[in-house]
């Protein structure tokens, strides 16, 4: 037969370990790259729900909700205030989030929709007070310093969806 050398046992061994070296060749490192995209995944999600947990606890800590309720109340009421210094535009305050930007397409698509939704009210949210602080609130700017408060508060409410999302990074 014309191909009978293929039924030597060297031939053959050398063709199952090329096709074997080959095979794993390949697959071997989409493997290791799967593997370490979803322990890389799991590290983002693990720290950003920490650093959302960090969020509520210290809102909570600062009662910051009867603070900006304090604040509106009186400022709705006609009374002319300084507005305090609450957050300070050279300060970084999400670190984990601003350091994992670029990794948040790794995250399911919903809880990334879900995890930028949030950032982006709680800046929003910081932005719009920190352009009112240390200004005296009055009749001419009272409204726009409300709406700046009514979204700080929206913020501070969305702390509670915060907790599940959390959560749900953290599975």
């Amino acid at each position: 037969m014309p191909f009978d050398f293929y039924i030597r046992p060297e031939i053959l061994s050398a063709i199952i370990g090329a096709i074997s070296g080959g095979f794993f060749g390949a697959t071997v490192p989409i493997l290791l790259t799967v593997v370490e995209d979803n322990r890389k995944r799991r590290r983002i999600k693990r720290a950003i729900a920490a650093e959302i947990r960090a969020m509520i606890s210290a809102t909570s800590r600062a009662g910051l909700s009867d603070f900006v309720s304090e604040i509106g109340t009186r400022i709705s009421a006609g009374e002319e205030l300084q507005v305090p210094t609450l957050f300070y535009d050279s300060m970084s305050y999400d670190p984990i989030f601003a350091s994992n930007m670029e990794n948040i397409g790794l995250i399911e698509v919903d809880l990334a929709q879900q995890i930028t939704g949030f950032y982006r009210t709680v800046r929003l949210a910081r932005f719009r007070f920190i352009a009112f602080q240390g200004q005296k609130i009055g009749d001419d700017n009272r409204e726009n310093f409300l709406r700046a408060l009514a979204i700080l508060q929206r913020a501070i409410l969305d702390l509670d969806e915060a907790k599940t999302l959390a959560h749900k990074l953290e599975k």
